[in-house]
């Protein structure tokens, strides 16, 4: 008798379909073949509404009426019968109805209800004794799995409750607000009772899965296939459900060796038992895994790994023989009495040099056990050995080709991103696809001379509070890592002396994190930052994990600084080098943009244009060096006074512009003539000593000035130049009298 203890596989849960030929296209149908192929139901619903209008004239009221209500009555019951069979004419053809089963159910629900209403119509209309039947078919449209018919078979079982009171004779609304209520109950009782149940079924089926993904693990383990093992530590998949089939596949190819071999030493050597027992994960019990008796079932539950004989076998990593039990002390423990067995042979299975298992054979009564039987035995041992470390190391190869892929498509999508934070984000996923850290963060150094960082980025629960803070060079393990250019540290960050766990600052303490990588993003022989990975596993830094991530470090490098280029190309291509105010032709793209916001929501707009006197004069007098000071001063004067949404732009040599949204011309004015203060009052240095400069401002608003931009500038130049005319060092609106 062979008897498999493997629980390898999860249950498949898949929907039998018909099987269709490869070939086979279904047939292209218009939109007039389908609503004819629909006409007769549509037809037989048509003869449905005599039994309604029969009812709403008062059915059955008089003798005169019988037959035309019974015929009617007849035409509906025919016509639903007819909807049915169609609905369900593939139980009795074996071939499917040609009409949208949606529209057949709205059909057939519809039917019933009317028949419904028709028998209780009567048999005393609203205190028919049959009203209960409407409560049935309201659940029942409640259980249909389409979300459209219920609710419109609901509403016309409402609608035509309403529409019989209305047109029957006058009476109180309590009893049809009763039924409607009831049915509606009733819905809504059964909905709820189909969904609890299940969610019932949900939880069982759950239940099952994670059984048998406990399975699975535990099995992996026995055999050293997992990756949490010892001789598995650099083996890691960021791939759960892919590494759960690779376990599947290598598990099915174990069992069938190790059944093919227990089923020849047990053959060749007559035995009661043939059994392999495996050590757990923690070695410290064995197990019975999978055996071949002629008798009763061993005991599959876990015993002492140096219990018996085969705990001699497991001690001394050497075969055992012993040809008459009853006359030793040794037992079996995977029997559970020792009195089971005569005569017992044991030998180890050994995987990577490591005995993780022994392979037993017993028989009933004493006997002699023959060289050859024990040395055929011990290679039967030895082969099973093999066979778990060959798949051994084929899950190592499969776990790592998935690994390498997960490490190439993370560098494929590392090199699209194209700012900082597309970078930032990319390489936070890439790493934590190749190693699942607990913490991760990317600093920067902002000052190459006096090496202070800023941290760009930082997640993870120790990372709270930790983006956007500066820390200048210490003794911490990111700037030993940037200054030595190497991946620090050296020593396991969990045997470290706790005044040395310093990465960023001392009075940054990364709680929880037991181990710490920090990589130097290098590029070119140039440090630009570092990349700080971290997890609650104090072995979680593989040499090959480590490796990998290094790797990544080099590339992620180089994707920020080639972003940060990017970004600085970018900022010049709109700004103005002199200034760092945005340049002219940026100016006008998004004073554009400006003027479309405030003529959707129709609010105004205001444009100062601001020029510095006798600049000439500076330049001439003081110098071009001591000019250009007197420019970023101003311009860092006018960015500083404004709001975050004001656009504040060199115009041109020393005039400058301010765009003012949901400012009025008089707002407008306020804050020129707040700026020219400001910098009249601001002294400049020279070697002639210190001197001071004034502003001329002219102010255009929208629409109140101008209909369009070129207007607004131009009203704008044409208030400025009155300013300068009548005097200088002075702000003149528009609409004071400029004139273009």
């Amino acid at each position: 008798m062979a008897v498999s203890l493997y629980k390898t596989g999860f249950p498949h849960f898949r929907r039998e379909e018909e099987p269709q030929s490869v070939n086979r296209r279904k047939p292209v149908r218009s939109p007039a073949a389908s609503w004819a192929s629909a006409l007769p139901e549509w037809l037989a619903a048509l003869f449905m509404f005599p039994a309604v209008l029969a009812l709403a004239g008062g059915a059955f009221a008089s003798a005169e009426s019988l037959a035309i209500e019974l015929g009617a009555t007849l035409a509906a019951a025919a016509s639903t019968g007819f909807l049915f069979f169609r609905r369900f004419q593939h139980l009795f053809t074996g071939t499917s109805p040609r009409a949208n089963r949606r529209t057949l159910d709205v059909l057939i629900g519809a039917g019933g209800i009317i028949l419904s209403y028709i028998l209780i119509q009567a048999t005393g209309a609203l205190d028919s004794p049959f009203y209960p039947m409407l409560y049935l078919i309201a659940a029942a449209a409640a259980a249909h799995p389409d979300r459209v018919v219920t609710p419109v078979l609901l509403g016309a079982a409402a609608l035509l409750e309403i529409g019989l009171f209305l047109l029957g004779p006058e009476g109180p609304w309590l009893p049809v607000a009763l039924h409607l209520g009831f049915a509606g109950g009733a819905a809504f009782l059964y909905h709820g009772l189909m969904a609890a149940d299940l969610r019932l079924r949900q939880g069982e089926w759950r239940a099952r899965w994670e059984d048998a993904a406990r399975t699975l693990d535990s099995e992996a383990r026995a055999f050293r296939l997992h990756p949490s093992a010892p001789e598995m530590r650099e083996i890691l998949n960021a791939d759960p459900a892919q590494t759960q089939r690779i376990y599947q596949a290598s598990l099915r190819a174990l069992r069938a060796s190790i059944d093919e071999m227990l089923a020849s030493v047990h053959s060749r050597l007559a035995a009661q038992t043939t059994a392999l027992l495996l050590l757990d994960s923690m070695r410290r019990n064995l197990r019975v895994k999978e055996y071949r008796n002629r008798g009763e079932a061993p005991r599959l539950d876990a015993f002492p790994a140096r219990e018996g004989a085969p705990g001699a076998v497991f001690g001394n990593g050497h075969a055992v023989a012993i040809e008459n039990l009853r006359h030793t002390s040794a037992g079996l423990p995977y029997h559970g009495q020792r009195e089971r067995a005569g005569a017992f042979l044991g030998a180890p299975v050994t995987c990577d040099g490591k005995v993780i298992g022994v392979l037993v054979c017993d028989w009933a009564l004493p006997r002699e056990i023959t060289g050859e039987e024990q040395e055929y035995f011990t290679a039967a041992g030895a082969q099973l050995g093999r066979c778990i470390e060959v798949e051994r190391v084929l899950v190592s190869l499969e776990l790592e080709r998935g690994r390498k892929e997960t490490f190439y498509r993370a560098s494929e999508q590392l090199n699209t991103a194209l700012t900082p934070q597309q970078v930032l984000d990319r390489v936070f996923e890439a790493t934590r696809n190749i190693a699942p850290w607990d913490f991760a963060a990317v600093t920067r150094i902002e000052d190459a001379e006096k090496l202070s960082h800023i941290i760009m980025k930082a997640e993870g629960a120790a990372a709270e509070g930790l983006q956007g803070q500066v820390f200048r060079d210490n003794a911490g393990l990111v700037s030993l890592a940037v200054r030595n250019r190497h991946v620090l540290p050296h020593t396991p960050f969990s045997e470290m002396d706790e005044r040395h766990r310093v990465v960023f600052t001392p009075a940054v303490r990364l709680k929880g994190i037991e181990a710490v990588k920090v990589f130097p993003l290098v590029v070119h022989d140039r440090v630009i930052g570092a990349l700080v990975l971290g997890s609650n596993d104090p072995l979680f830094f593989t040499r090959e994990i480590s490796e990998m991530l290094h790797v990544m470090a080099n590339q992620a490098a180089v994707s920020l600084d080639n972003a940060y280029l990017y970004e600085s190309m970018e900022r010049l291509a709109i700004t103005d080098g002199l200034t760092g105010l945005v340049n002219h032709r940026t100016f006008q793209d998004r004073l554009d943009d400006a003027m479309a916001r405030c003529n959707r929501s129709q609010s105004p707009l205001s444009l100062l244009l601001v020029d510095i006197d006798h600049f000439k004069k500076v330049n001439d007098t003081h110098g071009h060096p001591v000019g250009d000071e007197v420019l970023r001063r101003v311009a860092r004067t006018i960015a500083g006074a404004g709001r975050e949404t004001d656009i504040n732009a060199r115009y041109g040599g020393e005039e400058f512009a301010v765009v003012l949204e949901n400012t009025d011309a008089g707002g407008a004015f306020v804050r020129a003539e707040r700026l020219r203060e400001d910098v009249e009052a601001l002294l400049f240095a020279s070697n002639m000593g210190q001197f001071k400069v004034t502003l001329s401002i002219g102010v255009a608003a929208f629409p109140e000035d101008a209909q369009d931009k070129h207007q607004l500038i131009a009203r704008a130049d044409a208030a400025l130049y009155r300013a300068k005319k009548n005097g200088r060092n002075q702000v003149m609106l528009w609409n004071s009298g400029a004139e273009e």
